[in-house]
This record gives C-alpha cells, sequence and structure tokens, in this order.
C-alpha cells in the first residue's frame, strides 16, 4: 500500500469512521449500549447461574450414555465386550457415533 493510497482512504472519511467505530467500542465496553438498550426493550438480562451449566453438562452427558447404549442395541454385531467402541463407525449407524463423539466433546467445554 502506498502512501497515495492511504491519503486517499483518509480523505474518503476513513479517519471519521475509525474515530466512531472507536467511540462506539468504548461505549460498548464501559456498557453503557448494553444499558441502554435494555432500557428500550424493557428487559432484564438473566445471568447464567452455576446450576444451571451443571444442569445442561449433566444433560449431555447422559445424551452421551444413551447414545452409547444405543449404539449397542442397533449394532449388536459388535460385541461391546472385547471390541473397540470407535468400531461402531464400520456399521450402518456410525452417525449415532458421530453424534455421540461430538457429544462428548460438547460435554468437556
Amino acid at each position: 500500500m502506498s502512501v497515495a493510497d492511504c491519503d486517499g482512504m483518509v480523505q474518503n472519511g476513513m479517519e471519521e469512521g475509525t474515530k466512531q467505530t472507536y467511540a462506539k467500542l468504548d461505549e460498548v465496553l464501559q456498557g453503557n449500549e448494553i444499558k441502554k438498550d435494555m432500557a428500550d426493550n424493557n428487559k432484564t438480562a438473566k445471568p447464567v447461574t452455576a446450576i444451571s451449566l451443571t444442569a445442561a453438562r449433566l444433560a449431555i452427558a447422559a445424551a452421551v450414555l444413551l447414545l452409547l447404549a444405543s449404539l449397542h442395541i442397533l449394532s449388536p454385531e459388535f460385541d461391546p465386550s472385547w471390541r473397540m467402541v470407535s468400531e461402531y463407525a464400520n456399521g450402518h449407524y456410525g452417525w449415532v457415533l458421530s453424534l455421540m463423539f461430538a457429544s462428548w466433546a460438547v460435554r468437556a467445554c
């Protein structure tokens, strides 16, 4: 980018746009914009509590276990006593295994 290019951007209002962007960012960081939006909409923010996070994690863990149990039922050709769980991907219900692993990953976050 040349000096002439930079001068052209400044002349076309880039500097003013940058100042407006930083002013808006300052408002948001100070919370003024959020408070104003909440007042305009007559809404109150509800904080995420530790109980709701724990409940979500338990629900996802239960979903992982249910998906694993369903794999044992849907694919009886794989003996779970000596086969690896990943071998279920070879059957007709590989998508259930993928969903189980995805749920497991979300639970770990």
